[in-house]
């Protein structure tokens, strides 16, 4: 339904992309934040992946637990993190 980048939530896709815009403002996101619209930490730095002043990751951890109501604890974010791969099917 609703599908975007954190560093880029003014860049919203799917089936209803404005679905979660109140939720996203209540936990720091400016939804009207697109790329190119930031400003420089230092003069003449123009790496935007870098100056972005954007909740990215802790926006995105609170947007996630208001929506599921799981919270996730410093522990477990601090802690390993668990993944898995595909098995072959060769």
């Amino acid at each position: 339904m609703t599908s975007f980048d954190p560093r880029k939530p003014g860049w919203r896709y799917g089936s209803d992309p404005d679905r979660l815009l109140s939720t996203m403002e209540e936990v720091g996101f400016d939804p009207t934040h697109v790329p190119g619209s930031y400003v420089p930490h230092d003069e003449g730095d123009e790496d935007e992946e870098f100056t972005i002043d954007r909740p990215a990751v802790d926006g995105a951890l609170m947007l996630a637990a208001r929506l599921t109501g799981v919270v996730l604890s410093q522990r477990v974010l601090n802690g390993p993190l668990l993944a898995g791969s595909p098995v072959s099917q060769g």
